[in-house]
């Protein structure tokens, strides 16, 4: 099933994506490495809100959500920066 809506997002099967399908949206279970693989345009947000790690070994075990809590991020505040630099694009 696929659902649209006005903020160019769209649902396919139970996995939200952006700019007519062709960008999934970021979760906060997401790993680094797949936050990147996104988008590489991603890496400037994370670096500008403290977290510098982004080639390290945990960058591809660690989620979105365990990297903030270990650098004292706001992990809903980050995923919806890096959602709305997507769905600006």
């Amino acid at each position: 099933m696929v659902e649209y809506s006005h903020e160019k997002k769209r649902t396919v099967r139970g996995e939200e994506y952006y700019n007519g399908g062709l960008t999934k949206m970021i979760e906060k279970t997401m790993t680094i490495e797949q936050i990147l693989r996104t988008d590489a345009g991603l890496a400037d947000i994370l670096l500008s809100s403290g977290m510098h790690c982004l080639g390290c070994v945990m960058a591809s075990g660690e989620n979105l959500e365990q990297a903030c809590a270990v650098h004292g991020i706001d992990a809903d505040k980050l995923t919806k920066q890096l959602n709305d630099y997507l769905a600006n694009k």
